[in-house]
């Protein structure tokens, strides 16, 4: 298994963009948890091949926290087929030799988004905001 991860990433290390990854798997996932402080702001999770996002009621009904640029509407429940790029951008490019030690190391699938998250996802410098799973 590590032979083929290890070839998988040295086939991934040559693209600059990896978000661009059209065999990027989206396996069902028991999700993640959107929290400032004390506030669960929402719920990102995999279903049927797509990643789906929805504010919670708490969120909803608060004006103090603006929704997030990519997903603005506080009442409308997303699905999309890739990962949204407020999302993303937690993800550390797997171009970094260190990330990759860790990618192949962990045993983590480098195509599997939802791994990948879970494993480096939960703190930003983009935003306050923690992701943390369900």
């Amino acid at each position: 298994m590590k032979t083929a991860i290890k070839t998988l990433l040295q086939r991934l290390g040559g693209r600059s963009d990896e978000s661009d990854f059209s065999e990027t798997i989206i396996r069902d996932s028991e999700g993640f948890i959107l929290r400032y402080e004390d506030l669960e702001i929402g719920r990102l999770w995999t279903e049927s091949g797509k990643w789906r996002f929805e504010y919670t009621d708490d969120f909803r009904h608060q004006s103090q926290i603006k929704a997030l640029t990519d997903l603005p509407n506080k009442a409308k429940d997303y699905e999309f087929s890739d990962l949204w790029p407020s999302f993303q951008v937690r993800i550390p490019s797997l171009e970094q030799p260190k990330v990759r030690e860790m990618v192949e190391s962990e045993g983590i699938d480098p195509t599997d988004k939802a791994q990948l998250l879970k494993r480096f996802g939960r703190q930003t410098i983009a935003n306050p905001f923690i992701l943390d799973c369900a």
